[in-house]
């Protein structure tokens, strides 16, 4: 088993090292559950408290401890700059780690990197701290493409809901997406020209064709959701005159706690 961390484009190894590089000795807070957001109310003359209703989870902080061994102080002045620069970047990162229950991703922003003096060593030790405003972890991504009339098995192994990301191309007059067995269905009669695609985003329950945000057409709008461990069979159908091979692309990544 490998175990890893890749962010920001820096790989930390899962040992402790000897060979020069990147390495990481504890990671912190990956697991588990977080903290719930919602909270209760005392019955005033009674014991315990009301049902607080649907339970919803805070952002997860998580962080990990690491060093870098490099060959002479000059390298760790230099890794110094490199992870210091990394970690001021604005937007969210992915964060990948692999370990004894596979290959798992969130997106994260790193909130701060101590680190000790380095004192003309050749080794840099530090603690990355991040925060996942998305709680959930997820899988690998699996995609599959269909052609008209043709259908799709979507399966989620993880252990929380997993919501697909469906791309219609052109050309046609639009597309209806069912979900096989049931009366569940997603529809939009909009031209898809050549070279044009539509994209669905279920977790979002956005819509775009071509970065214009188009959901309010969608006349059928059963948004697809795959329960824990669940599966979902959907069939691509098109509508109007089609141009070409219109083809159904899923992208889907297994999400658990």
């Amino acid at each position: 088993m490998t175990y890893y961390i890749d962010l920001g484009g820096i790989t930390f190894h899962g040992n402790t090292g000897g060979d020069g590089g990147w390495y990481f000795n504890e990671l912190v807070d990956w697991n588990g559950l977080p903290d719930s957001k919602t909270e209760g109310e005392d019955i005033p003359l009674g014991d315990g408290s009301y049902d607080p209703g649907t339970m919803y989870r805070s952002s997860r902080a998580i962080s990990f401890s690491g060093f870098f061994l490099g060959e002479n102080h000059a390298d760790v002045l230099a890794a110094r700059d490199r992870i210091t620069a990394w970690g001021a970047k604005r937007q969210l990162q992915p964060m990948t780690v692999s370990d004894e229950s596979g290959v798992w991703m969130r997106m994260v922003s790193i909130r701060s990197i101590p680190m000790q003096d380095t004192q003309g060593a050749s080794e840099l030790m530090f603690t990355v701290h991040c925060v996942a405003p998305d709680p959930l972890r997820y899988g690998p991504e699996t995609q599959q493409s269909v052609e008209p009339n043709g259908e799709v098995l979507l399966v989620n192994r993880g252990t929380a809901e997993a919501y697909p990301t469906i791309e219609a191309t052109g050309a046609s007059g639009g597309f209806l997406i069912t979900e096989v067995g049931t009366e569940r269905g997603l529809q939009m009669k909009r031209s898809i020209g050549v070279g044009q695609s539509i994209i669905v985003d279920c977790r979002q329950r956005a819509v775009w064709q071509d970065d214009l945000l188009v959901t309010g057409e969608l006349t059928r709008l059963d948004w697809v959701v795959l329960p824990p461990g669940g599966s979902v069979r959907l069939r691509f159908q098109t509508i109007g005159a089609t141009v070409g091979t219109p083809n159904m692309i899923t992208r889907l990544r297994a999400a658990s706690w």
